[in-house]
């Protein structure tokens, strides 16, 4: 549990060093360097087709596939989903940071639908790293199940600068969240095993 709530302040708080003028500075440089790249456009098919992965539709249907998957550890699971996104709501909801489309010009929207809620954290980045470490958990650390889980959440952690939706501190916020939920749901759940 200690380690789930250090990785979730620390994300929390890294991330919210965009409000310092420098930072922000460089967060904003960074999101207009992956936005506009040309040289990133022959991927932007692959930021289009895995875009689904970071959706609340995505991640309810995995977390409830993982759930059976591991009987013994579901309710935790389902708990601490529910929890995580309940977090990262009401953070969206008392920060209030405009998305880079709203507040930066020449911003390249590549993503479908506009959405209208703030920008921090990224929720689908949240959504997809607490998948990938939750996969971690679940595949009982085999490498090939790890190692594609992270690479598909750093494809969609990406994609949503890439798509014009996000900034790196929102998606550095968001994954930590994330990832720090589904570790401390994973560990706390061992203890309370290991108790009984």
């Amino acid at each position: 549990m200690a380690a789930g709530l250090i990785i979730i302040t620390v994300g929390l708080a890294g991330g919210l060093l965009y409000k310092v003028d420098y930072v922000y500075g460089i967060d904003k440089k960074l999101f207009l360097k992956i936005n506009q790249s040309k040289k990133l456009e022959k991927a932007d098919f692959l930021f289009q087709m895995f875009y689904p992965l970071g959706t609340k539709w995505w991640f309810t249907a995995v977390i409830l596939l993982f759930a059976f998957a591991v009987p013994s550890k579901g309710v935790f699971l389902m708990a601490s989903a529910i929890v995580m996104s309940l977090t990262e709501r009401l953070v969206k909801i008392y920060i209030k940071r405009p998305r880079p489309f709203l507040s930066l010009t020449d911003v390249l929207i590549r993503q479908r639908k506009r959405p209208s809620d703030g920008s921090f954290p990224s929720g689908d980045a949240c959504r997809i790293w607490f998948l990938a470490v939750a996969a971690l958990f679940v595949s009982h650390f085999n490498f090939l199940v790890a190692s594609s889980a992270f690479i598909l959440a750093l494809i969609v952690s990406l994609g949503r600068l890439r798509l014009g939706v996000h900034y790196f501190s929102d998606v550095w916020a968001g994954s930590m969240l994330g990832a720090g939920f589904a570790a401390g749901c994973f560990l706390s759940c061992q203890t309370y095993i290991n108790t009984i």
